[in-house]
């Protein structure tokens, strides 16, 4: 979690046609049951939720993942930014030589 002193608020934006273009070849090659993670190491919303959530809606038959649980056991390890969409964010922290990373994880139903 973010500390209050600190905010962070991704600007809406458009998806970035490369990553959805490369994700969309990949939900293709997955099999049903199949898991994609998209991830990237920018605080980009048009690289990050925006690929994401263009892909979740061209592709009915991914459904996204809750990694809650994921940021719980790595809370202490890592700065994540408030939800404001899907996946999540880990933000460049004071200290701290990592950041900024997203992932998202989905899985193929049908």
């Amino acid at each position: 979690t973010i500390p209050e002193s600190r905010s962070f608020a991704p600007m809406p934006s458009r998806p970035r046609s490369e990553g959805l273009s490369r994700s969309r070849s990949a939900v293709a090659a997955l099999r049903p049951g199949g898991a994609l993670v998209y991830s990237t190491c920018t605080l980009s919303r048009a690289e990050n939720g925006a690929v994401v959530e263009a892909l979740l809606r061209s592709c009915p038959s991914l459904q996204l993942e809750d990694l809650g649980g994921l940021a719980d056991s790595l809370a202490q390890h890592f700065t994540f930014a408030p939800p404001a969409g899907p996946g999540l964010l880990v933000v460049p922290d004071a200290g701290r030589t990592w950041g900024p990373m997203f992932v998202a994880k989905m899985r193929k139903l049908r």
